[in-house]
């Protein structure tokens, strides 16, 4: 599966992994550093189908030119409910 969203600052983002997959992959990175909440995780995947995790980002933006609120947005999140669950995740952890 092919997740493609859209094209925003010169930079196409895409997922060739199945987002199941990415998820289990960021939460397992995220989690074996001390992360909780929202992160980012910037992975590839090489040609030989070795998985590569480039950073955590533990603390990525939320302005409306982010990464974060643009995948919220494309799996059909508002902004507010986006910022409920960043606050609920803190306020319960």
């Amino acid at each position: 599966m092919r997740l493609g969203l859209p094209v925003r600052h010169g930079m196409a983002m895409s997922c060739s992994f199945p987002p199941a997959f990415c998820a289990a992959l960021h939460v397992q990175r995220a989690v074996g550093v001390g992360a909780h909440g929202i992160s980012r995780c910037d992975m590839h995947l090489d040609s030989r189908g070795q998985v590569w995790v480039h950073e955590i980002n533990s603390m990525p933006g939320l302005t409306e030119t982010s990464d974060v609120p643009h995948e919220a947005f494309a799996t059909g999140m508002t902004y507010r409910d986006l910022v409920l669950e960043i606050l609920g995740s803190a306020f319960f952890h």
